[in-house]
């Protein structure tokens, strides 16, 4: 077994009121594995995971967190959205930074010093936000989430603010982090080929009330994975061949939506 926290989910559901975003969602995130989560637009993708995060609380199921908190963690369960949340007035490493005030100064700067290095940033420590591209500046949100030293990261789109080819190259900086720490990693995506890049368990949701319409397995290391890879591509084709038909009637839905 990895090393990791163990995320366990019985009969999770979620409603705003009279509307039920989640029913009946029964799901387990192994140690050190990356679960994904893909499904049509408004299946209740990034509900999920606030409620996997402790953002939200369900209206009726549970969430138990299995697994032993190491003791240089400071926040075990750590979020990466697709907006970057950077200070402007705070240098890069001074955003990092922000996350470790409970440190001594002396431990918080070596944790700095290490994440930098790890993420590709070092030589940008004293740069301000407006003078990275998006990419850099998603790297120092990672490096920020890294910093804490998390039992569990929560991805929710990080890439998808980011142009293709910047994505494609921060995919595989992704793989190489997420295959170094072991950090149990669940992660939000629209895009499928970024899901068999880096799904272990990839977790197919219906339609809203989303629900869990099929749970796909690839059990590969993730180092070994490539784009072209034929196996890789008929997988995404039968997530697709999944999603297709939801994917089309929630289009429907927004364009008929009032405004």
């Amino acid at each position: 077994m990895n090393d990791g926290l163990r995320l366990v989910l019985q009969g999770v559901c979620h409603a705003y009121r009279d509307l039920i975003v989640l029913q009946d969602i029964d799901l387990v995130g192994e140690p050190g594995e990356v679960l994904v989560l893909v499904g049509p637009s408004g299946c209740g993708k990034s509900t999920l995971l606030g409620i996997m995060g402790g953002l939200l609380s369900p209206t009726a199921g549970s969430v138990r967190i299995d697994g032993t908190i190491p003791d240089d963690c400071l926040n075990p369960l750590t979020y990466v959205f697709q907006d970057f949340a950077l200070l402007p007035w705070r240098t890069v490493a001074g955003n990092v930074a922000l996350v470790l005030d409970k440190l001594p100064r002396a431990e918080r700067a070596a944790r700095v010093a290490e994440v930098l290095a790890l993420t590709g940033l070092t030589e940008f420590a004293h740069a301000w936000p407006r003078q990275l591209s998006g990419g850099m500046r998603q790297r120092v949100g990672i490096a920020r989430a890294l910093a804490v030293r998390p039992a569990c990261l929560l991805m929710d789109e990080p890439l998808s603010a980011l142009d293709a080819q910047t994505r494609d190259l921060l995919l595989e900086e992704f793989v190489a982090l997420i295959e170094r720490a072991r950090t149990t990693t669940v992660y939000v995506t629209h895009n499928l080929a970024e899901a068999v890049r880096l799904g272990q368990q990839i977790v197919v949701l219906s339609r809203r009330p989303g629900r869990v319409r099929e749970v796909v397995r690839i059990d590969r290391p993730l180092a070994g994975r490539s784009a072209a890879d034929r196996d890789l591509l008929e997988i995404e084709a039968e997530l697709w061949r999944l999603i297709r038909d939801d994917a089309v009637a929630a289009e429907r839905e927004m364009e008929h939506a009032p405004h």
